[in-house]
């Protein structure tokens, strides 16, 4: 009798445990990120007026909320969206939000930056535009570098300090919408979360690259080729960083003993910023180039000057000057094309695609000691 009973506890037993040991194991919890309930620990940044605004409405489900963006990219080029954040991604883990929106379409993109300034970033396939609730789910492999740090390789997973929403009005090549910005949008977006995604495929990353074919230039009689002779904004874009604001206007000035035409860009850093940039979206073939070369003057703050060039994979190559922002005489910069080096951007590989240059910029960068605000004169960009 004592036997059988204790056979049978022992068969129980054996049972319960192999019973155990089939069942799947739990599934990892989600870890929020923001609940989108609330404005408070959100910033709202844009380049250029009419300023954004922020504000709470009804979720996708019952008493569930979310935040709501409204934008008009009329002028500007970028709306952002922005949380100091303390997340820790891992290998098989990815981001997991809602969205939908309305009106002018923007392209929409997820970023993410670590201390030390390294940024990766996901664009949505679908634009800023959706007219239900559509959940995105993005693994960390489908994050790709896009600039800062030290390079793609030193992205720090395990202390993520921001993260970023902008909607943007840049030309991505094979998108399924196109940029509207004669329109006003809205676009809302809920709880923005942690999730495993271990085993999830994603569709190939969609860069922030642009493919329009070179535009050709006719060569002048020295052998030298003309970008933009700056006599005019035409083509020209600005953008600040922070409170900082950067417009640019068509002046006479006076160069040698001839009155002309030059472009003016007047600099503000405010309290936060750090750089205004002045850019030209131009698709150039630069793959002969030998150098480069534009005059300009400046006045105000002494601020360092950066001349730059992007490729269709947003890979960013550029030179400092060697004069600053209130070179007060007119200047003649001459770079070679050795001397344009790797900055941030694109795969991290160091490499640029000459043959498929997209924009152009300057950028002047804040000295921290100097006066906010100035003027920098850019005068007849060309190549040889």
């Amino acid at each position: 009798m004592k036997k059988g009973f204790l056979l049978g506890i022992l068969t129980v037993a054996v049972v319960l445990f192999n019973f155990s040991c089939t069942q799947a194991a739990p599934k990892a919890k989600a870890r929020i990120i923001d609940k989108t309930n609330t404005t408070f620990g959100w910033e709202i940044l844009n380049d250029k007026p009419p300023v954004p605004t922020l504000e709470v409405i009804s979720g996708p489900k019952s008493k569930t909320k979310a935040l709501k963006v409204n934008y008009h990219l009329k002028e500007g080029v970028w709306v952002a969206l922005v949380r100091n954040t303390k997340i820790k991604l891992g290998a098989n883990e990815g981001i997991r939000f809602q969205f939908k929106g309305s009106g002018g379409t923007a392209n929409c993109r997820l970023k993410f930056s670590d201390a030390m300034g390294t940024i990766f970033g996901y664009t949505l396939p679908s634009g800023s535009r959706s007219s239900t609730w559509k959940k995105v789910v993005v693994p960390r492999s489908g994050f790709t570098y896009l600039w800062g740090g030290k390079g793609a390789q030193h992205m720090n997973w395990n202390e993520i300090t921001k993260l970023e929403i902008t909607l943007d009005s840049d030309e991505i090549a094979d998108m399924a919408y196109t940029v509207n910005t004669k329109k006003p949008g809205m676009t809302a977006f809920y709880k923005f979360e942690v999730v495993n995604t271990k085993g999830m495929k994603l569709p190939d990353p969609v860069d922030i690259k642009v493919s329009r074919p070179p535009v050709k230039l006719k060569k002048s009689r020295r052998g030298t080729y003309l970008i933009h002779a700056l006599k005019n904004t035409k083509g020209w874009k600005t953008m600040s960083d922070e409170d900082g604001k950067c417009t640019l206007s068509s002046n006479v000035v006076i160069l040698g003993k001839k009155t002309t035409q030059a472009v003016k860009a007047n600099f503000n850093f405010g309290e936060k910023g750090v750089w205004n940039a002045v850019i030209l979206s131009k698709p150039l073939n630069l793959s002969k180039m030998q150098m480069i070369k534009f005059m300009f003057k400046g006045k105000g703050g002494k601020h360092k000057m950066h001349f730059k060039l992007v490729d269709g994979k947003n890979t960013v190559f550029g030179y400092e000057l060697k004069q600053s922002t209130n070179s007060k005489k007119w200047m003649t910069v001459v770079i070679p094309k050795k001397s344009l080096k790797y900055l941030y951007g694109g795969s991290g590989s160091g490499k640029i695609n000459w043959s498929d240059i997209q924009k152009l910029e300057f950028t002047l960068d804040k000295n921290d000691d100097e006066k906010t605000t100035g003027s920098v004169f850019l005068r007849r960009l060309q190549y040889k």
